[in-house]
């Protein structure tokens, strides 16, 4: 992830294997690696040092991404963040892109873990990402309001086989009280000489604590009408499950299912419900992986789920 304190320039750095990282690689497979801190005033923004590596045609590539966020105690509640990692060619394509927004309280903190996959399509040369952490609004209770964030960033050797996954939903999709949505259903073939597998899972969600701010690109207007309003917040509930199947299409092993439960407050509003697994073993008997996504929502409020900042990923690697 990354932080800058403002009005300081920092250089940009090649890394990699012929190059050098600055910081320690967290998860299996990461081999370019940048890590970053510092301070911000709200409203205000920081952008990173370049992280560049040399990038060959049709390849993947996972990209960690880790930004955390602490708001000491304030006169403000809450503030908004917004946090955003791009990579671009040389020519100024966007080969990746995640964003996501999140309210964070006072004496809190705020993570978005945004891995997924960079494809370099037919390009050759020198990629480069940089992530943005952002508090842009200036409303009064919370400007000039310092927050802390430490950040990660770092890009893989080139994997056997990646993928975004489609959602099995259209989105938005808005829950109300005590209902589940089964948002993604896939299964994939696992690469010959691939035992090793890592899944991503991130929702952009939002409480319908009050009408403003259940807005999304896909729909024409808020989400959270005023039979799913509730300032008790919604508790949400999401689990990934998996199964391992052979060449019969017979499950051959029960992957541990991946869970998460989180109580989107009034005061929160937004939230970014960041799951998944950096390193999975693939047993010998699997030819092909079946993963789904359940959300359940508690309530008392409706919860919307966004289509801007939601998103699954999968790759396998050989080693």
């Amino acid at each position: 992830m990354l932080l800058i304190v403002a009005g300081i320039t920092i250089p940009s750095i090649v890394m990699g294997h012929d190059g050098f990282s600055q910081g320690n690689p967290r998860n299996p497979g990461d081999v370019s690696v940048m890590e970053d801190n510092g301070t911000i005033k709200v409203p205000g923004k920081f952008t990173s040092k370049d992280l560049r590596f040399k990038a060959q045609p049709h390849k993947q590539h996972w990209v960690s991404i880790e930004m955390k966020a602490e708001m000491p105690l304030s006169k403000a509640k809450a503030a908004f963040l917004k946090g955003t990692a791009t990579c671009h060619d040389d020519t100024g394509h966007q080969v990746f892109r995640k964003q996501a927004t999140e309210n964070i309280l006072q004496n809190d903190s705020a993570v978005f873990d945004l891995d997924g996959v960079l494809n370099t399509g037919d390009y050759a040369g020198t990629i480069s990402c940089e992530l943005a952490v952002e508090a842009p609004s200036g409303e009064a209770a919370a400007r000039g309001v310092e927050v802390s964030a430490s950040t990660y960033l770092a890009v893989s050797d080139p994997l056997a086989q990646g993928k975004d996954v489609r959602s099995t939903k259209a989105l938005p999709q808005t829950l109300g009280s005590g209902s589940s949505r089964t948002l993604y259903q896939e299964t994939d073939s696992i690469p010959q000489g691939s035992r090793h597998m890592q899944v991503s899972l991130v929702l952009q969600t939002t409480s319908c604590t009050i009408v403003n701010g259940s807005r999304d690109p896909n729909a024409s207007g808020p989400l959270c009408n005023r039979s799913l309003l509730d300032k008790g917040g919604s508790q949400l509930r999401t689990v990934i499950n998996g199964q391992v199947l052979d060449a019969q299409g017979r499950i051959c092993s029960q992957l541990k299912s991946i869970s998460a439960d989180h109580k989107v407050t009034y005061d929160q509003h937004h939230f970014v419900l960041s799951l998944g697994s950096s390193d999975t073993g693939i047993p010998s008997c699997g030819k092909s992986v079946r993963f789904s996504v359940k959300i359940v929502n508690e309530g008392p409020a409706g919860a919307v789920i966004h289509s801007e900042g939601t998103s699954m990923s999968l790759a396998f690697r050989d080693d």
